[in-house]
């Protein structure tokens, strides 16, 4: 094989990657819409005597969701990550924040004697400590799959892009998604006030 052919074989395989998980993506947001519907459907006549059910088919659907923003971002991340998807940084910073206060709550619930969830309660220290494990590792990757695109995006951006001063560059506000010109110590977005 020559060089171009192993190049070719590559590309193939790269693009392969992003369809696949573009795929994946696409089904586990319709399982995050639809299996917490049809739960709730199920469950209506439950629900209605203890709301509290409801959180249980809305966290799954929470779940699903998080699993297909992390097939979506990472996909976006390899194929190119532009100031159009900034809105994935952002979705995904918000569902890895909330799986992660998720996961605290849940280990306060399970190591508590008087909490509302018995469930919870019956999994004790070493089902808590599980719980909260799991919930962090997602939320986690949530935040780092949306840190990626960040990175990914400042990167390609600051290198198609010079200023006449060195010092500075340019980069992709994660609140607006509009370009904003940052010298070192820069933390704020001039267009809208927001994080850099």
């Amino acid at each position: 094989m020559n060089t171009q052919s192993i190049q070719n074989f590559y590309n193939r395989k790269f693009d392969t990657l992003v369809t696949v998980l573009y795929i994946i993506a696409a089904i586990f947001l319709l399982a995050g819409i639809f299996i917490p519907g049809a739960m709730i459907s199920d469950f209506g006549q439950i629900i209605s005597r203890n709301p509290e059910v409801l959180i249980f088919p809305l966290y799954i659907g929470l779940l699903l969701i998080a699993f297909a923003g992390l097939s979506y971002a990472i996909a976006v991340v390899l194929k190119q990550p532009s100031d159009e998807t900034v809105w994935i940084e952002n979705t995904m910073t918000t569902i890895g924040t909330i799986l992660i206060i998720i996961g605290v709550i849940a280990f306060i619930i399970a190591n508590s004697n008087d909490a509302p969830i018995s469930e919870l309660r019956k999994l004790g220290v070493a089902g808590g400590v599980l719980l909260l494990l799991f919930h962090l590792k997602i939320g986690l990757l949530c935040i780092g799959a949306a840190s990626l695109h960040n990175k990914y995006n400042a990167g390609k951006v600051s290198s198609n892009i010079t200023t006449e001063d060195s010092s500075k560059k340019v980069v992709y506000c994660t609140s607006c998604g509009k370009q904003v010109e940052i010298e070192p110590g820069d933390k704020m977005c001039y267009h809208c006030g927001g994080h850099l």
